[in-house]
């Protein structure tokens, strides 16, 4: 599974190169199929139309008629690694560049419908929304937009992080803030506009023998505790920081045939 997505009771995902939906009642159909088989694969909605990007390619799903679609517009990115959703507008990062792209829709887009994040010369990741802000994380900063009205391009800069992203997944929201794992392999909570270290030199340590651009971080309630996991698909480890006791520790898969311990298989 390459990403899950759950809305209005339905579960969506990509497995392979294939595009699903899972009921509760556990039925799943397939409804769709992506150029891709490998790689991050992000999943937005905005109550209509779910947003589906690869890296190479876009996709849309109508939520209404079941319809699947590649998106086939020249004027989208060519090269969507990462997407958000703010304000029911779609928000696409165009990798390689420091352009991120917007439509209304889903559907279309516009040539003129893109704007850079150029406080620094380096490259978008990735990005996600939290508090009515769009946080688009590159290489060796983290740019902070909100949506402004203004009428030639709706968002504009609030603020700016001297500090980049790993990757286009290596962030996630929870506990009322965003976590990150930086350019320099230092895992961050943002207070306010202030990234705030929470990962230990131990963990450091190991982060820094793994191929951290592949990371995949989401959050986890469960029984008051929030945790953050930082998954690392090469290195093969995963390591889970416990919000309310600010400890880490290392989660595993034992292969029952030989076993060695792998990643864990969330």
């Amino acid at each position: 599974v390459r990403q899950a997505f759950t809305y209005d009771n339905v579960c969506y995902f990509v497995s392979g190169n294939k595009f699903y939906s899972m009921t509760t009642g556990n039925s799943v159909t397939e409804r769709g199929t992506l150029t891709t088989s490998t790689g991050y694969v992000s999943i937005q909605t905005n109550g209509l139309i779910l947003l589906i990007v690869d890296g190479t390619d876009g996709y849309t799903y109508t939520i209404a008629t079941t319809t699947f679609a590649t998106i086939a517009d020249p004027d989208f990115p060519d090269n969507p690694t990462a997407s958000a959703v703010l304000d029911t507008i779609f928000v696409v990062i165009d990798s390689g560049t420091q352009a991120f792209y917007i439509s209304t829709d889903g559907l279309a887009w516009g040539a003129a419908d893109f704007a850079s994040a150029e406080s620094a010369p380096d490259d978008l990741l990735g990005v996600i929304t939290d508090h009515q802000e769009l946080i688009l994380g590159g290489v060796d900063n983290t740019e902070i937009w909100y949506n402004s009205g203004d009428a030639t391009f709706t968002f504009s800069r609030r603020a700016v992080i001297e500090t980049g992203i790993a990757g286009p997944a290596a962030m996630c929201k929870a506990d009322n803030s965003v976590f990150f794992l930086g350019n320099d392999g230092v895992v961050w909570r943002l207070n306010a506009y202030n990234p705030v270290r929470i990962s230990t030199h131990h963990i450091e340590y190991a982060i820094g023998g793994y191929d951290r651009s592949d990371c995949i971080m989401w959050a986890q309630k469960e029984e008051g505790h929030v945790f953050i996991w930082c998954q690392f698909p090469t290195g093969d480890e995963t390591w889970v920081y416990d919000v309310a006791s600010n400890a880490w520790h290392k989660r595993a898969y034992r292969n029952t045939s030989t076993g060695v311990l792998h990643r864990h298989r969330a």
